[in-house]
């Protein structure tokens, strides 16, 4: 498997894209708080603090970082690229489609996940909170059954006649 160091706009797009849909109880702030992420109120209240979505940037720039220093252990360490506060601002006005939000979310994972410890990681989390988020805005998930009932409308097919 191969890994490379995703665009910072690659990851603006993921965030942006994510904060600009977060609208439910699939909470980007839920991961900050579970991973204790989140600066104290007098930290947050001083000018220049990082917002949510600067420190959910981060979080994803560092994961892809290490995951390429996991994946090819040479003398130069890749750094994690910087989303700043405009960046990521272009994509909350300007969202990914929920498709392009999945893709770009599976790039993430997929560029970010040699190093140990991913599983469990801030990263991964803001992923399937992303992905989460893509999914319920995705078209007919509204109204789409919850729970399964009954049998299809129509006859049915021998497998062995396709």
């Amino acid at each position: 498997m191969s890994c490379f160091q995703l665009d910072p706009q690659h990851i603006a797009a993921v965030v942006g894209s994510a904060l600009h849909r977060d609208r439910s109880s699939h909470s980007l702030e839920s991961v900050l708080r579970r991973f204790s992420l989140l600066p104290g109120s007098l930290e947050a209240d001083r000018p220049g603090a990082e917002t949510h979505g600067e420190i959910l940037a981060r979080v994803l720039a560092t994961a892809n970082a290490d995951s390429v220093n996991a994946r090819y252990r040479g003398d130069d360490k890749t750094t994690p690229v910087v989303v700043g506060f405009k960046m990521l601002s272009r994509w909350v006005a300007n969202p990914l489609s929920p498709v392009g939000l999945l893709k770009a979310i599976q790039s993430v994972e997929y560029q970010s996940c040699e190093f140990d410890g991913w599983e469990g990681s801030a990263a991964a989390a803001i992923c399937e909170c992303a992905r989460s988020i893509a999914i319920h805005i995705l078209p007919g998930y509204r109204d789409a059954e919850w729970s399964i009932t009954s049998p299809p409308v129509g006859n049915a097919v021998s497998i062995f006649a396709l």
